[in-house]
């Protein structure tokens, strides 16, 4: 399939109106759509756009991000498509000055990874959760690739869908080469948000939307120059490598997939959470959810 197949992307949203306020994207995984995970959107922080946006690929009774190699490995050619078709629709409703946090789960996971290696500076932030970065798909993974950009990286202990490899793998780049200055939380359960990872979420996306809008630097009682704690000697080097094509530079700078086998659909239930139509948005860090919020049945193969 190729970018001019894919149609007009369909979008669901929760909260805030106003096309000044900060958007947080929301993306589904492989064989799940927009509404589900739209029902995370209620126990995120006020103040904030919220949009659910469905994969552009039908499989499995749902929608994918992009065409699998193997478990949790993109086709290249398949993931620049479908960025390149998600950045028309985000570059045409988020000007460069917007703060855009993109959060993903599993297959959703692995696209904002893509994203915001693809393009770090368009973005005020990202959330992987329960997923790998697209490694050997055709976006940069290197060293600094990420530097000043806020992430948020959530693994399940148990998680029998994601090779074991793949999660060690971004969590190390993650915390060690990329740059970013990481948060990262890891649950003794499985492929599935439980609400301790929730509720850290929620947090985590507050502040990084407090420093935005402060102009601040991201971490409390850091000095003005922004030093860093999360690498060695403080400050962070330069981001390595270009984009993959011509972007406009966010004004704003802070400063697996889960990929599951094709025909193999991994279903998201947000199952413990309200409706989006029936909850308000929780100002600040956000609800707490009861229980564990376990977005979908998940075949051991899928992701």
């Amino acid at each position: 399939m190729t970018v001019s197949s894919f149609g007009a992307p369909v979008v669901a949203t929760f909260g805030e109106t106003s096309p000044d306020a900060p958007l947080v994207v929301l993306l589904h995984g492989r064989g799940s759509n927009e509404q589900d995970i739209l029902a995370l959107a209620p126990h995120l922080p006020g103040g904030v756009a919220y949009a659910a946006v469905r994969a552009p690929i039908s499989e499995g009774g749902g929608y994918a991000w992009f065409a699998n190699r193997g478990i949790g490995r993109p086709v290249a050619e398949s993931l620049a498509d479908t960025m390149a078709w998600f950045r028309a629709w985000l570059d045409d409703i988020a000007p460069a000055w917007r703060p855009v946090v993109v959060v993903g789960f599993s297959g959703g996971g692995a696209f904002a990874g893509g994203l915001v290696l693809d393009d770090p500076a368009r973005f005020a932030g990202a959330a992987v959760l329960f997923a790998t970065l697209p490694f050997e798909a055709g976006v940069l993974v290197e060293p600094s690739r990420l530097a000043h950009l806020p992430v948020f990286v959530a693994q399940g202990d148990q998680d029998q869908v994601i090779p074991r490899e793949l999660l060690d793998r971004t969590w190390t780049y993650l915390h060690e080469a990329s740059g970013a200055p990481v948060v990262g939380r890891r649950s003794p359960g499985g492929h599935g948000i439980t609400a301790p990872i929730l509720a850290d979420l929620a947090g985590w996306v507050h502040e990084r939307l407090t420093y935005v809008a402060r102009q601040d630097v991201p971490v409390p009682g850091a000095p003005t120059h922004a030093d860093w704690p999360t690498i060695d000697g403080g400050a962070l080097p330069r981001r390595g490598g270009q984009s993959m094509g011509s972007r406009r530079p966010a004004a704003l700078m802070p400063d697996s997939d889960g990929c599951a086998e094709p025909g193999r659909p991994t279903r998201q239930l947000l199952t413990s959470a309200r409706s989006p139509r029936t909850v308000r948005p929780v100002p600040r860090s956000g609800a707490k959810a009861k229980g564990k919020l376990r977005i979908g049945r998940f075949p051991s193969s899928d992701v």
